[in-house]
């Protein structure tokens, strides 16, 4: 499952008890963020005019802490393959939100891909993919 931009601009989608995790709780400083409005944009004969909400927004971003899997690709996360896996579940070791990302994920019922350095299926947490295939006969 996966949260649309405009899901976030809806007020309270991250309140209460059928919430899904908060845009807080996976990016950095959601609270700081600066408001720059449109006066700040406005054409004036000052060249300083919005200068003082860029220079916010990067002082806020130099604070931000990075979360792996928002730089590395999403297919990562997703794949079919037990050594790619692997890799998502890595990166996700030394996560600052892998507790939150994963009580989130239990929360949801995720159903599938790797959450909080867990691999999910149909809801539940697995230890690994089976094989694409007929599972192999076993003698009785």
């Amino acid at each position: 499952m996966s949260v649309l931009f405009s899901e976030l601009l809806v007020p309270g989608w991250a309140e209460g008890p059928t919430a899904k995790i908060g845009l807080g709780d996976v990016t950095w400083a959601f609270d700081e963020a600066p408001v720059i409005t449109y006066k700040d944009y406005k054409r004036t004969d000052n060249s300083t005019v919005g200068v003082s909400a860029v220079s916010k927004a990067n002082e806020i971003k130099s604070k931000a802490v990075v979360i792996p899997c928002h730089s590395a690709d999403p297919e990562l996360f997703f794949s079919e393959s037990q050594e790619v896996i692997a890799q998502a579940k890595a990166l996700c070791g030394g996560c600052p939100m892998k507790a939150k990302c994963l009580t989130a994920a239990l929360s949801r019922a995720e159903p599938c891909g790797v959450w909080g350095g867990e691999l999910f299926d149909e809801g539940q947490v697995i230890q690994a993919k089976r094989m694409p295939g007929r599972p192999a006969k076993v003698a009785s």
